[in-house]
């Protein structure tokens, strides 16, 4: 499948709802530490990122925006990826990187910092690690 189909795959599933979080104990529940540098952001989403089994060697960076109270200002855009030749596996590591977005947001933003980064343009690399033996 070529590469921009997953793009717009996630992108069109995002605005039409159709990523969604799978009903496992409950309902998720937002990322509560209190958020007060950039970085914290980044690690909270990677806190929420559960990249499925055998996503080894797959990347994705992911665009966004956030309003000042912690809510993302619209959809992620994927505007980068590696995704392989296997959709099932392609789709599998994109909707984990939706369901990180989904369960951590919104954000806890401090009072101070939500102002500052009220519609700036954050980039974050979704890499799983490699599992060792």
């Amino acid at each position: 499948m070529p590469h921009w189909r997953y793009h717009f795959f996630i992108a069109t599933a995002f605005v039409c709802g159709q990523l969604s979080l799978p009903a496992a104990n409950g309902a998720a529940t937002a990322h509560s530490a209190l958020i007060t540098t950039p970085r914290d952001i980044s690690s909270a989403l990677k806190s929420c990122w559960q990249p499925p089994a055998g996503s080894e060697g797959l990347s994705a960076t992911a665009r966004f925006s956030f309003k000042r109270d912690g809510n993302l200002m619209g959809p992620p855009q994927i505007t980068f990826s590696r995704l392989g030749n296997d959709d099932a596996r392609s789709r599998a590591f994109l909707q984990s990187i939706a369901d990180a977005f989904l369960a951590c947001t919104p954000l806890s933003f401090s009072a101070s910092f939500g102002q500052s980064v009220a519609g700036r343009i954050f980039t974050l690399r979704f890499i799983p690690a490699l599992q060792r033996a």
